[in-house]
């Protein structure tokens, strides 16, 4: 512990633990008003270099010529940087002070002490003061001089020297390698110059200027898609031409032929296609059907959608001309089989036309034929004519009743009955068919029979009846009208009922219950059709339920109509139990839930079976519950004793001790040893030994708390005031 003294003889101090603060000013505070010359404070050096955050050691001699001294001491304190205690110092607010008078030797003393250096480089300044005293902690006989500073400069050796933002070090270890030329920085681009501008040790890797290359691992002479390696001389496994998409596979490389395998040979980015060099011709096959045309053509590995590899189609906009397509009579004249050859030209047309030969010219031909897709001169599509030599005869000619010729070819004249049917041929529309005739009778065949010049008008003998369907809904009203074949308008099917309406028809699906009868059957309320329209029936869509219908219970259909629910047979209002409702007893009209019931008659009537024998539900029977009436008195109930209950239906609600004697004789009804009454009298008890000593004498204690002076009398009174007690205990 240092040591302060005040001496009467001066105003000063002595520490001789040291004091700071005194570099500037000195330590005339404690050793002297003014510095001494006998006396001389050094540091071992003026100025001195360090790097940053190096630590120097530092000393300061303290020396007197003067006055006898014995002991010494210092104050040094830096402008930066941090000071470091040694032998016999000490550091205190960041300042070297002694930690004790330091004893002289021949009139001088050395004290050391470290220096660590900032990181920041700059100069700083160490300033100090020293003192000699004499050891009689007063001021008088110490002297003190203040040192000349010290000058540290801090600085780590490297400079930018060049204004390149990178520095050089003395000692080689700077980040800029040449530091006299800004050209050459660990930022700067490399050159084809044999100089290592970029500061890495090695000279022109990656020039800026140099040749960019790309690797060459198939040796095929195109490099590799990717980065560049730039390059003042030639890289062996390298090529100054890039663009290989499979640097693994020589034979794929841009100047390589594409080949129809799936694979992007040349690197163009497609595969396969019309450049390569065993693509096919396919031809354009615009009408689909499967021939293309020879004069659109593209060379493709796989044939393109449109496109067929047949190029034999002759019109390549007709679906229907191939070469394998059929000639046909057409009016175009096409050459739908592609041979050339069209309609007539080609002998393997079809579709011809047969024509007959009319050498006179008068529309008919004969039996000589031509089968040809355009007719023939001299030729016409009507045969018939019997005279082929002369007009006057063929089928349109016109016959007379007094010429006996054949004039149209029929094998009949006019002037003969050829049928027999009693008229003449030039009055017969029909000589051949003896059923047709002036006189003929009209059916429905298509044939004018009776020689009217009308064919099945309505007076046929089998005209049939149609009926006016004016909605159009294929359904006929009650206005008929005759004729072979149905009229505009008419239909053969009759029974619509309302012809005014297209909905309603007998075929139409019935819409019950709007009042309209669409299917026309005549009902429109009965859905069942079982004879009861809906507002009387229960369920129309069922014919089994109407009313009056017998029904079978609780086979969830009311089939009666009488309302109450198939599950109660009894109609008591609840359906029977066996069937999800909550009857009982559904033949029993007064069985049912919350009917009354009459406990113990074994008659469950209310359906609760459990309160038959348990009417206050505690789950203990009758015969087992002492009160049925309340569910708070039952085997196992908590007993309160003495209030003229048994609430666990034991049979005991004055003996909790059990021992025999009721509380009103037992003096403690809570313990089974104790069960009369001491009375206080000095007479030998019988009945139980004195409750203190055992003995059978009673010493007159009342040891169980009896009145020991009153009568026997009194004690049972008191014993009962004692039973109350317990009782409120209880």
């Amino acid at each position: 512990m240092s040591l302060l003294f005040l001496l009467a003889t001066s105003p000063a101090f002595a520490y001789s633990a040291g004091k700071t603060g005194s570099t500037t000013s000195g330590c005339g505070a404690c050793h002297g008003a003014t510095a001494s010359a006998s006396t001389t404070a050094t540091f071992g050096a003026t100025v001195a270099t360090a790097e940053p955050g190096e630590v120097l050691v530092l000393t300061m001699r303290i020396a007197n010529s003067g006055s006898a001294t014995s002991g010494a001491g210092l104050d040094v304190a830096a402008s930066g940087g941090t000071l470091v205690a040694g032998s016999n110092t000490r550091v205190t607010g960041g300042e070297v002070t002694h930690s004790a008078t330091t004893a002289m030797s021949g009139g001088a003393v050395t004290f050391n002490f470290s220096w660590r250096a900032p990181t920041a480089e700059g100069t700083y300044t160490v300033r100090g003061a020293g003192n000699a005293v004499n050891g009689d902690r007063a001021s008088s006989g110490d002297a003190w001089a203040l040192a000349s500073n010290l000058t540290l400069t801090v600085d780590d050796g490297c400079d930018d020297l060049d204004g390149d933002g990178y520095e050089g070090c003395d000692d080689g270890t700077g980040a800029d390698c040449d530091d006299g030329d800004a050209a050459i920085a660990p930022n700067a681009s490399e050159t084809c110059d044999g100089v290592d501008e970029d500061c890495d040790g090695t000279t022109d890797e990656s020039p800026v200027d140099g040749t960019p290359y790309w690797p060459d691992a198939d040796e095929d002479g195109w490099g590799a898609d990717g980065a560049s390696v730039r390059s003042c001389t030639a890289l062996a496994g390298y090529v100054t031409i890039d663009g290989d998409c499979d640097d693994g596979q020589a034979a794929i490389r841009p100047d390589a032929d594409e080949t129809c395998d799936g694979v992007d040979e040349d690197c163009d980015g497609a595969v396969d296609g019309p450049g390569s060099l065993d693509a096919v011709s396919f031809f354009r096959d615009a009408d689909g059907d499967s021939y293309g045309d020879a004069s659109v053509a593209t060379p493709e590995c796989v044939a393109p959608l449109g496109y067929t590899a047949d190029a034999t189609d002759c019109d390549d906009t007709r679906g229907a001309v191939h070469p394998d397509a059929a000639e046909v009579c057409d009016a175009l004249d096409l050459d739908e089989d592609c041979d050339g050859l069209s309609d007539d030209a080609d002998a393997d047309v079809t579709g011809t036309s047969r024509w007959y030969l009319d050498s006179d010219a008068d529309g008919y031909g004969a039996a000589t034929t031509a089968d040809t897709c355009v007719v023939p001169s001299g030729y016409t599509a009507v045969p018939g004519d019997c005279d082929d030599g002369s007009s006057a005869f063929n089928p349109g000619a016109t016959e007379s009743c007094d010429d006996p010729t054949d004039y149209n070819c029929d094998g009949s004249t006019g002037f003969g009955d050829g049928d027999g049917d009693g008229f003449v041929a030039c009055l017969d529309c029909d000589d051949g068919d003896a059923a047709v005739s002036p006189s003929g009778t009209e059916a429905c065949n298509d044939i004018d029979d009776d020689c009217d010049g009308t064919v099945d008008e309505p007076d046929a003998v089998d005209a049939l009846t149609w009926y006016v369907d004016a909605d159009g809904d294929g359904w006929g009203g009650t206005e008929t009208t005759l004729a072979c074949a149905d009229p505009e308008g008419y239909v053969a099917t009759a029974s619509d009922c309302d012809d005014g309406d297209a909905s309603v028809r007998p075929d139409a699906a019935e819409a019950w219950y709007d009042d309209v009868d669409q299917d026309c059957d005549g009902n429109d309320d009965d859905q069942d059709r079982d004879g009861f329209p809906a507002d009387t029936d229960c369920d129309d869509r069922a014919a089994a339920t109407f009313p009056g219908a017998a029904d079978a219970w609780y086979d969830g259909v009311d089939s009666d109509c009488a309302g109450n629910s198939d599950y109660d047979g009894d109609a008591d209002g609840q359906d029977s139990a066996s069937h999800g409702g909550e009857d009982c007893d559904d033949a029993r009209d007064d069985i049912y839930l919350g009917a009354p019931d009459t406990p113990y008659d074994g008659v469950v009537t209310d359906c609760v079976e459990a309160d038959e024998y348990d009417v206050d539900g505690d789950g203990f029977a009758l015969e087992d519950d002492c009160d049925d009436a309340n569910s708070a008195i039952r085997p196992g109930a908590e007993e309160v004793w003495y209030d003229g209950v048994d609430q666990d239906c034991d049979g005991n609600d004055d003996d909790q001790d059990g021992d025999g004697v009721a509380a009103d004789l037992d003096c403690d009804d809570e313990d089974a040893g104790v069960t009369t009454c001491d009375t206080g009298d000095t007479a030998v008890d019988t009945d139980v030994p004195d409750e203190d000593t055992g003995s059978a004498t009673d010493d007159g204690d009342g040891g169980c708390g009896c009145d020991t002076t009153g009568t026997g009398s009194a004690a049972l009174a008191l014993l009962g005031l004692a039973a109350v007690a317990r009782r409120r205990r209880a």
